[in-house]
C-alpha cells in the first residue's frame, strides 16, 4: 500500500513539475546557480513551459524524462490540437498528463517510439536524444537547422550514435551546449538535468528563433505575450 501511496505522489510532483508557473526566485533550491541558469529557470517557469514542485521547489538536478522532455517541447509549440496517435503505446495510458503532447509529437515526427512498439515516458532522456527531438521541434516549426560548428575534435565524438550526429552538430552550432575547448567531452548519452533543460530551451528561444530578451535577474516579471514568436 506504502508503495502505491509513494508512486501517487511521486506522480503528483511530476505534473505540477510542469505546470505550477512560478518566478524562479521562489525556488528555494536555484539560489546557489549561475545567473545564466536561473534566468532560464525564471523564463521556463514564468511562460509556464516547467514549473516547479508541489514542495515548490525546482528540482534544478533531477534528471529529465522522455514524457517530461515531449511535454516541454508540446507547450513550446503552442499547438492546443488534441491527438490520439499516442495510443499505439501500451505504456501511454489515456488520460495521463503527457498523453496528448506524445500524440502530438508522433503526429509531429518530432518524437518515435522504441523498436517493440513501447515509447518509455519514464526513461531517463539522454543529451542526444533531447538535441534530436529539438531538432526536429526546429525544423516543423521554422527553426535555422545551419550545421557550422565541428564536433569532430571532442574527444567522446565517436560515443554520439549515428541518428543522433547532426542534431548534436545543431545543437552546439546554436549554442545549446557550449564547449570550453574544441577536445571537450559530449556525454552524448549522460542524462540531461531539469536545470539544463531549462537552459537549452532559453538558449533556443534566443539563438535559434531570435527573440531578444535582457536578463531577468528577478528584477521583473516576463511577458508570456512578449516571447511568443
Amino acid at each position: 500500500k506504502w508503495i502505491r501511496t509513494l508512486s501517487t505522489c511521486l506522480i503528483l510532483c511530476l505534473v505540477c513539475s510542469l505546470a505550477s508557473p512560478a518566478l524562479a526566485a521562489s525556488f528555494p533550491d536555484v539560489s546557489g546557480l549561475s545567473t545564466e541558469y536561473r534566468d532560464a529557470i525564471n523564463y521556463v517557469s514564468d511562460n509556464s513551459i516547467i514549473g516547479g514542485t508541489a514542495e515548490g521547489t525546482f528540482d534544478p538536478n533531477t534528471a529529465v524524462t522522455r514524457a517530461v522532455a515531449v511535454t516541454v517541447l508540446y507547450r513550446m509549440s503552442g499547438d492546443t490540437g488534441t491527438y490520439t496517435e499516442a495510443s499505439q503505446f501500451p505504456d501511454v495510458p489515456s488520460g495521463t498528463y503527457y498523453y496528448n503532447a506524445v500524440g502530438w509529437g508522433v503526429a509531429n515526427g518530432i518524437v518515435t517510439g522504441a523498436a517493440e512498439g513501447y515509447f518509455y515516458p519514464y526513461n531517463t532522456l539522454t543529451f542526444q536524444d533531447l538535441c534530436v527531438f529539438m531538432y526536429r521541434f526546429a525544423g516543423k516549426y521554422g527553426g535555422l537547422l545551419t550545421l557550422d560548428e565541428d564536433i569532430s575534435s571532442a574527444s567522446d565524438c565517436s560515443n554520439i550514435s549515428p541518428y543522433a550526429r547532426f542534431a548534436v552538430q545543431w545543437a552546439y552550432s546554436f549554442g545549446l551546449k557550449v564547449r570550453t575547448t574544441d577536445t571537450d567531452a559530449i556525454n552524448p548519452k549522460n542524462s540531461v538535468p531539469r536545470k539544463d533543460l531549462a537552459l537549452y530551451v532559453h538558449r533556443y528561444r534566443l539563438n535559434v528563433e531570435g527573440i531578444q530578451f535582457g536578463r531577468d535577474n528577478f528584477s521583473f516579471l516576463n511577458s508570456s505575450d512578449y516571447f511568443v514568436s
